[in-house]
C-alpha cells in the first residue's frame, strides 16, 4: 500500500478572500478537495468558479457563525438556530444546547439542496466547526474523542447526507474514522507539527484539512483583535495557504513518499 493524502481547504464561499485563497491553492495543485458554505454571502461567487473543478466538492453544512463583525443566517430561518439577537450561535456547544434536531436536519437539507440546484458536482457532506478530535495513545489505534454534543451533531448531519446518497468523510465506526487512517487540521499548528504528522503517516489513505485565504483588510476584520477567534480570521488562513503551496511542503511530501489523492469515495 502507498501513503496517500487528501488535502481539503474548508469554507469556500465564506468571503472573497477565502474564495481567492482556495482558487490559488487549486491552481497550484495543492488541494484535492474543498467545500461550500452555502448560507454565506460569497457562495454564489464560488459556485460560478467551481462548476468543473479538478478537486472534489462538498457541502460544508454551516450551523454556526463564529465572527463578531460578520454574519450569515440559516436558509430556513428556523428560530431555534438563532440566539436572542437573531444571530447564529458562535459555538457548536451553544447550538446543541438550544436547537431542535428537526431544525438542524431541515437546515442541513436546505443547504445541500441549494448546492445541488446550482448544478454543482457535490460529492460529500461535512460540518463547519465540528471535526473529529483524534487521540493517539501508545500501542493503540487512533480514536475519536469529541464531546458527546459534537458526536451527536456529526451523526445528525451524517444521517442527512445519507438521505441524498452522499458520504460523510468523518463517518465513525467503533470510535474510529471509517474512511481514513488518520486526520489532522493544520490551522494554527505550526510547520513543525505539520512535518511530524506527514512523517508519521503509514501506508493507507489519510486526511489533512486547512483553511486558505489571501491577505486582505476584509478578512482581517471579521473579528476584533481581542476576540478569541481572531487568529482564525486571517493569520491561520494566510499561513495555511503559504504552507501547502510552498516548496517546503512539496519537498516534505516527496521525502516521505506521500501521494495526493481524491476522496476515497470519489467517483
Amino acid at each position: 500500500m502507498k501513503k496517500e493524502l487528501v488535502i481539503t481547504s474548508d469554507d469556500l464561499g465564506m468571503t472573497l478572500s477565502v474564495n481567492r485563497g482556495i482558487e490559488r491553492a487549486c491552481e497550484l495543485g495543492a488541494l484535492t478537495s474543498t467545500n461550500f458554505m452555502v448560507p454565506c454571502p460569497w457562495f454564489e461567487h464560488a459556485a460560478k468558479r467551481f462548476r468543473e473543478p479538478d478537486v472534489d466538492l462538498g457541502v460544508h453544512v454551516t450551523l454556526t457563525c463564529e465572527w463578531s463583525n460578520y454574519q450569515w443566517r440559516p436558509l430556513t430561518r428556523a428560530p431555534s438556530l438563532l440566539d436572542r439577537a437573531g444571530r447564529m450561535y458562535q459555538t457548536v456547544a451553544d447550538l446543541m444546547a438550544q436547537a431542535t434536531v428537526e431544525d438542524i436536519r431541515e437546515e442541513s437539507r436546505a443547504q445541500i439542496e441549494t448546492a445541488l440546484q446550482r448544478g454543482l458536482p457535490i460529492g460529500y457532506v461535512d460540518l463547519h466547526m465540528c471535526i473529529p478530535t483524534i487521540v493517539r495513545e501508545a500501542g493503540a489505534a487512533p480514536r475519536v474523542a469529541n464531546p458527546a454534543f459534537e458526536l451527536e451533531l456529526m451523526n445528525i448531519v451524517d444521517g442527512v447526507a445519507r438521505e441524498f446518497g452522499l458520504p460523510y468523510p468523518y463517518a465513525l465506526e467503533g470510535g474510529r474514522l471509517a474512511h481514513f487512517g488518520s486526520a489532522m487540521s493544520i490551522s494554527g499548528k505550526g510547520r513543525d507539527e505539520v512535518a511530524r504528522y506527514l512523517g508519521s503517516l503509514e501506508p493507507g489513505i489519510h486526511h489533512l484539512s486547512c483553511h486558505c485565504a489571501v491577505d486582505s483588510e476584509e478578512q482581517a476584520n471579521l473579528s476584533d483583535a481581542a476576540d478569541a477567534e481572531f487568529l482564525w480570521s486571517l493569520p491561520y488562513r494566510a499561513e495555511d495557504l503559504r504552507c501547502i503551496t510552498s516548496p517546503w511542503f512539496r519537498e516534505l511530501l516527496s521525502e516521505h513518499q506521500v501521494n495526493l489523492v481524491r476522496m476515497p469515495f470519489h467517483t
